[in-house]
């Protein structure tokens, strides 16, 4: 409840405002009734909230007692009620900032009480303002300042209106999937973060069963504080779900994203809900493998990631996603797809490790679809590392691949439906798919049903390139992949690229590259 203050020399005014105005319907509570100001600001070790005063009293004036009293509480609501209605007297109110200056012989309360609500819906904004500033600067603080002094913790989860002495507290951390994909949609943190609250606020305006929620916002992560007067008689973590999942639901209704939760343990002082909530903010870089949307208990995360090397299959992956896109099987990309993601899950290798090698292969990809000469692909390297680089989920890490494969699959669905030489792109397509096979000019003019001279002159017209030196020019990338990302000796890597021998395929590597494969690989 609010305190209310009366102060007025004629007792009789007192005893009206005290009987006239439902003090308790406006959730206010008249905490004295003093004869002048001095009184008043002697009694005032519980500052008011509200005061209603005359101005003319001996010892200390009304106008002398809102001064006083408001250099201790900048926020204090003062009306004045008074006899005099001088200039002089409402100027001084005004630059005091008195809400209102009544004279009692107009006194009516009717109007009073509404003017009353007025203020107590101010106060209510302002305790709402508050209570998210500090809430904000909980959160920051555990971010920013770590150390910062665990009594003023303690004192800024008392603003917030947390009673340790009635209740425990589950902190929820609150994490937005695909966070820079929202923030594009909402221009910026700040209205994905208030659009966000919206939604929550009428979720738990909803769910008083459930308890009184204080939500904590910098910007970036979302707490929700869960109390609860008894865990032992309550389902606490039943109900507590089911208004996560209601939050959720809501959350994809109105906002078209969803929030991954991660549900603390309990906490039963300032202390605790501190460590509690540090722990939440390192759990979740820990969420990489989790489905988006789940809701998650803190001492279930895993936090132990493979040490494997996930880049001994980028050639083999490479191989799969570029000659599938060069058929243009769209059905059985896709497929592929889903099969290194489903290895990649089963394995857990690093998050970052991830986004690294779905970055080479897709650069790579983009590099060999680009030696057909016909196209400048639409994506640069910059924003698809950008892209990669946000992924907070391997579900997102999948969809992030699967636009960028098909953008290459459009582009090679385009060469083949706009070139007026398919010879040419049928002719490279084969060797592509063969480079594990020795691949001779004339088997290839004889594929194409064409004479092996008149293949030769318009494969160096339409590539300004020579049909030899185009094979070996992708044998020598191929065989650098291998170098760079297997264990392959560099027998079988002759072998993988249909050289005769072991020997001819070292002395060509180092004619074209200009080392040896074994100095090529111990390069690196």
């Amino acid at each position: 409840m609010y305190r209310v203050m009366l102060v007025d020399d004629d007792y009789p005014v007192i005893e009206y405002l005290q009987q006239a105005i439902p003090w308790q319907a406006l959730n206010m509570e008249v905490i004295g009734g003093f004869s002048n100001g001095q009184k008043a600001y002697d009694y005032a070790t519980n500052l008011p909230d509200i005061l209603l005063t005359d101005i003319g009293m001996p010892v200390m004036n009304g106008l002398e007692l809102i001064n006083a009293l408001t250099l201790r509480k900048k926020n204090l609501r003062s009306i004045i009620l008074s006899c005099h209605d001088e200039f002089s007297f409402a100027m001084q109110a005004i630059k005091l900032n008195v809400v209102d200056y009544i004279l009692k012989e107009s006194l009516d309360p009717v109007s009073l009480i509404k003017l009353l609500e007025q203020m107590k819906h101010s106060l209510d904004e302002e305790k709402t303002l508050k209570k998210q500033e500090v809430s904000k600067e909980l959160i920051t603080s555990l971010e920013d300042n770590p150390l910062l002094d665990e009594a003023a913790w303690a004192d800024q989860t008392d603003q917030i209106g947390l009673d340790f002495r009635t209740y425990v507290y589950i902190p929820v951390l609150c994490v937005i999937n695909r966070q820079q994909v929202a923030e594009k949609r909402y221009s910026s943190k700040k209205l994905l973060s208030f659009s966000m609250q919206n939604v929550i606020e009428e979720v738990v305006a909803k769910e008083k069963e459930q308890g009184i929620f204080h939500l904590s916002y910098n910007g970036k992560e979302t707490v929700l504080l869960f109390q609860y007067r008894d865990l032992v008689k309550t389902n606490v973590y039943e109900s507590l779900e089911g208004t996560l999942r209601t939050i959720n639901d809501a959350i994809k209704d109105y906002l078209k994203f969803s929030v991954t939760f991660i549900v603390g343990t309990n906490s039963e002082n300032a202390t605790s809900l501190k460590s509690n909530i540090k722990q939440l903010l390192k759990g979740k870089d820990h969420c990489f493998y989790r489905l988006e949307g789940s809701i998650l208990k803190l001492d279930a995360l895993d936090y132990q990631y493979s040490e494997e090397d996930l880049f001994i299959h980028h050639v083999e992956a490479t191989e799969h996603f570029q000659q599938l896109i060069m058929k243009e099987d769209v059905e059985n990309l896709k497929r592929k797809l889903a099969y290194w993601i489903a290895l990649i899950r089963e394995t857990r290798y690093k998050p970052q490790v991830v986004r690294e090698w779905g970055l080479k292969i897709l650069l790579d990809l983009r590099m060999k679809i680009k030696s057909l000469h016909y196209f400048e692909t639409r994506f640069s390297e910059e924003v698809v590392h950008q892209n990669l680089f946000w992924v907070e989920s391997l579900d997102h890490f999948q969809d992030m691949m699967w636009t960028q494969l098909a953008d290459l699959l459009h582009v090679v669905q385009y060469i083949n439906t706009s070139s007026k030489r398919r010879e040419i792109i049928e002719a490279q397509r084969y060797v592509m798919e063969h480079l594990h096979e020795k691949i001779s000019m004339s088997e290839v003019a004889q594929r194409l049903h064409l004479n092996a001279s008149y293949f030769s002159r318009l494969f160096k017209k339409e590539t300004n390139e020579n049909f030899v030196d185009y094979v070996l020019r992708l044998k020598m990338e191929r065989a650098c992949e291998y170098l760079d990302h297997s264990d392959y000796s560099i027998e079988q890597i002759s072998d993988r690229l249909g050289f005769d021998s072991k020997s001819y395929f070292i002395r060509t590597f180092r004619r074209e590259i200009g080392m040896l494969p074994t100095a090529y690989r111990h390069k690196i």
